[in-house]
């Protein structure tokens, strides 16, 4: 805000004590009072006239800017529990299905970058496989497990976070359900047996709350027929998965 000041001399007949007149267009063009000085301030045959002129500063296009602007919305919260379900296939010691249910509960430190998820939840394994196999004839196997599982996952985000790498480390124990036939023997056993896995994978954020993915995991239980494997030159009774479902993030 800027003040200019004037001073307008004006004549008015001396020993009158007449204030001096002002013409009102003055203060119209100029949009500011105009001050005359009374009969006892006149002295002389001239006196000043002082004008106050008040001017004020266009306002910055920044401030209007800043003034206009919406303030923002707040951000959503972050998500903290999810849920899962996948499906799919299992690669190594023969062909069959697998998947999982899991509900895990987690998130991030403050200014960290990992997250850190406790999962817990079911998981499923079937295998079939028929044929000559470490040269025993016209060999059988089936084999069907229902896991209890516990366990810690990993998340690293990026590309922006809608994309994240994951590992996992699980345990528990599975009951498994398993059949060998070579010829005219028959040897069937179910046990619970400790069990570990581990797995990795990735999940692509379509959604707030929705993600799907892909993952391998890499199983390990004890086969109840462990013995009778042992003496056909099978191996032990480890699979690979490769499943992908989609997880509901809450």
């Amino acid at each position: 805000m800027k003040r200019l000041l004037f001073l307008f001399a004006l004549s008015a007949p001396a020993g009158t004590g007449a204030q001096a007149p002002v013409d009102s267009t003055l203060e119209s063009a100029i949009g500011a009072q105009v001050f005359v000085p009374d009969e006892a301030e006149v002295k002389d045959e001239s006196t000043s006239l002082q004008v106050e002129v008040t001017l004020e500063d266009p306002p910055s296009p920044e401030l209007s800017s800043l003034e206009e602007e919406p303030e923002a919305a707040p951000s959503p919260p972050g998500t903290h529990f999810l849920a899962e379900l996948y499906g799919g296939v299992t690669l190594y010691q023969g062909m069959g299905g697998a998947g999982h249910l899991v509900i895990g509960a987690g998130g991030k430190r403050s200014g960290g970058f990992f997250r850190f998820y406790l999962l817990g939840g079911l998981g499923y394994t079937s295998v079939a496989q028929t044929g000559n196999l470490a040269g025993a004839i016209d060999l059988r196997e089936q084999r069907h497990s229902l896991d209890l599982l516990v366990g810690l996952r990993v998340y690293a985000p990026v590309y922006d976070g809608s994309i994240r790498l994951f590992v996992e480390v699980l345990t528990g124990s599975s009951r498994v359900w398993a059949g060998l036939e070579r010829g005219g023997e028959r040897w069937d056993g179910s046990d619970w047996s400790p069990l570990g896995v581990f797995g990795f994978g990735v999940q692509v954020r379509i959604l707030r709350q929705l993600s799907v993915g892909l993952r391998f995991a890499y199983r390990v239980a004890r086969d109840p027929l462990q013995e009778v494997r042992r003496e056909l030159g099978l191996g032990r009774g480890r699979t690979l998965t490769m499943t992908g479902g989609a997880t509901w993030h809450f």
